[in-house]
């Protein structure tokens, strides 16, 4: 089971290497030219457009036209090699459980595959799943002598930003791209460093966020008890005391509904209880207060009437009287409360 998973790990881990590593080049905008080696030297552009050539001897190359030189500088530039430079070998297959070995496994088999030692060729190595065994890799490494392409190499790394020895693609084997210098290998154990740190990162975001929702889940449970305890007591206390209780509320709403006079008999009340020089343009009920507003010739006799009648207290002017345009009567507001109890009739 632990071998299981340190392999999915590592399968994952390189998956994902491959990916941001895909997705780099492809965000990489500076140009690409290729220099066809079997071809005459000739240097040509993305467009495949030839621009000029590499000329001279090993020890003296130049580019023609001189100005191609500053044209190719901080750009990536692929090397194709003729198919005669480059040895490309089969190795034995590895479990995908050691691919974290390869680059080491590789390295020991290139003294046994080739008369040159690791340190003394630039090399590839590409793997991919043996379709009848998916947990062994076919392993194969591409080999370029040192000592064949130095001199091109002296001439082209200081231009370069990244410079590739390219192997075309043929009937049967694909195309092979081999990095020049430690660029390439420290990108690639720095996005591998990247994509370790990131996933580490996630894992204990993800172990954080399921402790907390493990802590919620928890209290709420504690609260959901607490709650159904609160609720089971109220019930207990509610059966208990239902008969009790419903005789006591009917008995307040009574004592509310005798308390509280009728609509019509505080209705008729004012009309009894206002002097006659008092006219009504509006009534309103506004819970226990009401509103009334009219025209009267002598408004200050309103307040006594109505307070002396014991059926309104609290009563008061809520705006100050306005005359009217015939100069005899006031426009009055006033508000009020009806008694609490009626007088005997």
């Amino acid at each position: 089971m632990l071998n299981a998973i340190k392999a999915a790990s590592r399968w994952l881990i390189d998956g994902l290497c491959e990916a941001v590593a895909a997705g780099l080049v492809r965000l990489d905008r500076r140009p690409t030219y290729r220099i066809d080696l079997a071809g005459g030297n000739v240097v040509i552009d993305a467009h495949g457009v030839p621009l000029g050539r590499l000329a001279g001897s090993d020890a003296a190359l130049r580019f023609e036209p001189p100005e191609l030189a500053k044209q190719l500088a901080g750009a990536a530039i692929d090397v194709e090699l003729p198919t005669a430079w480059i040895w490309r070998r089969s190795l034995q297959p590895i479990g995908i459980d050691s691919i974290a070995y390869l680059d080491a496994f590789v390295s020991h088999h290139i003294e046994r595959i080739s008369p040159w030692r690791s340190a003394d060729v630039y090399y590839q190595v590409t793997n991919r799943p043996i379709m009848d065994d998916p947990t062994r890799l076919a392993v194969e490494v591409g080999i370029v002598p040192k000592q064949v392409v130095d001199h091109m190499v002296a001439a082209l790394k200081p231009l370069a930003a990244r410079l590739h020895l390219v192997a075309c693609r043929s009937d049967d084997r694909e195309a092979l791209a081999i990095p020049v210098g430690a660029r390439d290998d420290s990108q690639r154990k720095s996005i591998r460093r990247l994509v370790v740190t990131t996933l580490a990162l996630v894992c204990i975001a993800m172990a954080g966020w399921f402790a907390s929702v493990q802590w919620r889940m928890a209290d709420l449970d504690l609260e959901l008890a607490e709650l159904d305890r609160q609720i089971a007591t109220r019930k207990a206390a509610l059966a208990a005391n239902r008969g009790e209780s419903a005789l006591g509320a009917a008995e307040a709403l009574h004592a509310q509904r005798a308390a509280r006079p009728y609509t019509v008999e505080l209705v008729d009340a004012l009309s009894r209880i206002l002097p006659d020089h008092a006219y009504l343009v509006d009534l309103r009920f506004e819970k226990d207060l009401i509103r009334i507003s009219g025209i009267s010739g002598r408004t200050s006799e309103l307040v006594p009437a109505l307070e002396r009648s014991g059926r309104f207290a609290d009563v008061k002017f809520t705006a100050a009287t306005t005359r009217l345009d015939d100069g005899r009567l006031d426009r009055f507001h006033l508000e009020m409360r009806a008694a609490a109890n009626r007088p005997s009739p």
